[in-house]
């Protein structure tokens, strides 16, 4: 990783590389303030730390990799208890990133990222978005996750830029080509902005309702399939069609069961503590799916479908159907243990949308099997830092 950067360095070395406030740091600067700082870090460590959306956390992480160590990177929700837990043992055989996976279905893994991923990663997605030399990135995406680390790479395989902001202004969307975004701030800045903003709007970690796609008419907006396990995008496309494109250099198949598998040099090499997944095996993920050439279209998540009474549920398509309602503002769909079924739906909402007449939308469209049996209307859906629904705290609180 430190290679990309010296690279980065020797070709556009005077152009801007982070920009923060008033506060610019050209790739020849950064180059500079990572190779001071690697003199004094130890190698082949495992050097973890919750990184800000800021410069000096952008060098840190460049600097663990110029040491030969492993970057750690810990979400700051976590517990100390969760983070000694997750923190890989031994020392670090190569110089990596660490991130984690959201946790949604057990303990979260720790995803190594080599530089061949992100620099894969980097050239797939540049390509295929057309960014370049003196182009601006919006990153207003934790740089623990994926989604928003993959902007660095972005910038440094291309000469672009990184406009970092820990926080998302609306006005900020005109000060770059391209911004990733979470669904939920999408909704916010449509809520908040008068007209389209000159960047193109990147979104990912959720499903995107068509009812917020509506309204933002005149938007560009790229709907993404990515995960950690493949440093973040590997198949986009327009919002208005299930179907997406795969990136350059990336291959998905169908897989058994009908799972989607994924295959390239931005596949993770496996888990730390883990054994090593080789160069050309498949990534078989949890999403089931279907794919004509290089067309690819999610259909469902295998973790997360419900089995009630023998009937399979897609809480995905309950939720989609949901946001339709025009008073309902945000939705999560998931399975309850239930004596008779086995399992039951559960919704948990916000909105002015009354319980039986949600119920009564979704038995009519998608069946009766589909009806949920546990309703609820919540102030607020707690959420992770990727806007992702918080599963462990909703499933203990809904009420029959």
């Amino acid at each position: 990783m430190s290679d990309l950067l010296a690279q980065a360095a020797a070709r556009f070395g005077a152009l801007p590389f982070l920009i923060s406030d008033d506060t610019t740091f050209t790739f020849a600067e950064v180059e500079a303030a990572v190779e001071e700082l690697a003199r004094s870090l130890a190698p082949r460590r495992n050097i973890a730390f919750t990184p800000a959306i800021a410069i000096v956390s952008v060098i840190e992480i460049l600097a663990t990799i110029r040491a030969e160590s492993r970057s750690v990177l810990i979400p700051p929700s976590w517990p100390v208890e969760l983070a000694a837990q997750c923190i890989p043992t031994g020392e670090a055989d190569t110089p990596e990133v660490i991130v984690f996976t959201s946790g949604s279905a057990g303990r979260p893994k720790a995803v190594r990222l080599s530089e061949k991923n992100w620099q894969a990663a980097g050239v797939s997605s540049t390509n295929f978005y057309g960014f370049g030399p003196e182009g601006r990135w919006l990153l207003v995406l934790p740089l623990f996750h994926v989604s928003g680390l993959s902007i660095i790479f972005r910038a440094l395989v291309s000469g672009g830029a990184a406009l970092l902001s820990p926080r998302l202004e609306p006005e900020a969307l005109d000060e770059a080509d391209f911004a990733s975004l979470v669904p939920a701030q999408l909704r916010d800045a449509v809520e908040k902005r008068s007209k389209p903003p000159r960047a193109e709007v990147v979104v990912g970690g959720g499903a995107l309702p068509s009812e917020l796609v509506a309204r933002a008419q005149g938007w560009t907006i790229h709907r993404t399939y990515g995960m950690s396990e493949t440093a973040a995008v590997v198949a986009s496309g327009p919002p208005q069609t299930e179907w997406m494109t795969a990136l350059p250099g990336v291959d998905i198949s169908v897989a058994d069961q009908g799972l989607l598998q994924i295959r390239g040099a931005q596949v993770s090499p496996g888990y730390a503590d883990d054994s090593e997944r080789g160069p050309n095996d498949w990534f078989v993920t949890s999403d089931f799916g279907k794919v004509q050439g290089d067309q690819v279209a999610v259909t469902g998540r295998a973790d997360r479908m419900i089995n009630t009474g023998g009937e399979k549920v897609d809480p995905a398509e309950v939720e989609s159907l949901l946001l339709s309602h025009p008073e309902v503002a945000d939705v999560y769909v998931f399975g309850q243990p239930d004596e008779r079924w086995g399992e039951a739906v559960a919704v948990v909402y916000t909105g002015s949308a009354a319980p039986n007449d949600l119920a009564e939308l979704v038995s009519e469209h998608l069946g009766p099997h589909a009806r949920p049996r546990r309703i609820e209307r919540v102030d607020e859906i707690p959420r992770t830092e990727l806007g992702k629904a918080n599963p462990s705290f909703l499933r203990k609180n809904p009420r029959d």
